[in-house]
């Protein structure tokens, strides 16, 4: 949450830091690929028999 509110105002600042909202960007999207694939490897695991 904190880190989508630092990324809204970055965005909004007149003349935005784009290494600041690449670093920002960053952080945000790795955790949802961590939620999107653990579901997954567990899925598969599950199905493999082992």
């Amino acid at each position: 949450m904190v880190l989508m509110i630092a990324f809204i105002i970055v965005v909004n600042t007149e003349k935005p830091n784009l290494l600041a909202l690449f670093y920002i960007r960053r952080f945000l999207i790795q955790p949802l690929f961590l939620i999107l694939f653990i579901p997954a490897f567990y899925y598969q695991r599950r199905n493999s028999g082992t």
